[in-house]
């Protein structure tokens, strides 16, 4: 995962955006589920609609962190 700048945050919350890529390489394909593209033999995150972005949002006090999950979105194609 690669941490995306998004230009927001303060000293107790922020908005998070983190690029998410991954690429595998099965032994079979053909016992694989794909969940992707095929480059090369290599099963990476790139799909029609754009690379995945996760997006979260944090708050932060004096009892720690809470993390919330606020969506996926995906990059330009």
């Amino acid at each position: 995962m690669t941490r995306i700048n998004t230009g927001t945050g303060a000293l107790n919350r922020d908005i998070q955006m983190w690029l998410l890529e991954y690429r595998l390489l099965p032994e079979n394909i053909n016992k694989e589920v794909l969940a992707g593209r095929m480059e090369n033999g290599w099963i990476t995150q790139w799909e029609s609609t754009g690379q995945p972005l996760l997006v979260q949002g944090r708050n932060r006090d004096s009892e720690g962190e809470i993390w919330r999950r606020v969506g996926v979105i995906y990059t330009p194609v």
